[in-house]
């Protein structure tokens, strides 16, 4: 694999637009890129993943949900998948997805992006969403523990910002 300066990898979440405009948008960020999305239907939600073509791309999924666009990648001889996620707004569809990532997420190293439409604490809110509780805080509980998940906002970022969009 060549050495890429800049972009490698990115993720865009909430495609409000027609589906072929998000990925031409896309390709002209990253021209050459490998595009894989997942387009919500209703137009609320949806998620995409672009990724250089630089990176070998082992296969790609989507959810089909508009919640999810995923691809196995492999760089340096490691494989490991890299998924873009649209979180869902209601509480019973949070548990959902994330029961569905508990259960479906293979032990193998993973990088999620995006926006999980979850607040943890008041100060990661710029909107009204309310702080995640009750059944879908046990669900996200589950998930992080059998996957011991670390987010990056806490280990790079150094909390610089809200980590949460509304």
């Amino acid at each position: 694999m060549e050495e890429v300066g800049g972009i490698t990898m990115a993720t865009w979440n909430e495609l409000k637009t027609q589906e072929r405009q998000v990925e031409f948008n896309l390709r002209n960020l990253m021209p050459g890129a490998k595009v894989v999305m997942d387009y919500a239907e209703n137009e609320l939600g949806g998620a995409a993943l672009v990724i250089h073509e630089s990176i070998k791309v082992v296969s790609t999924g989507v959810k089909g949900t508009g919640q999810m666009a995923l691809a196995c990648v492999e760089v340096h001889g490691r494989q490991f998948m890299v998924a873009s996620i649209y979180g869902s707004h209601g509480p019973e569809e949070k548990i959902q997805f994330f029961h569905w990532l508990r259960d479906k997420a293979e032990d193998s190293n993973w990088i999620i992006l995006g926006d999980w439409n979850m607040v943890l604490t008041p100060e990661d809110s710029s909107g009204p969403t309310p702080i995640l509780k009750g059944g879908p805080l046990q669900a996200w509980g589950e998930v992080e523990l059998k996957w011991n998940f670390e987010d990056v906002y806490n280990i790079a970022l150094h909390r610089r910002g809200q980590r949460f969009t509304r």
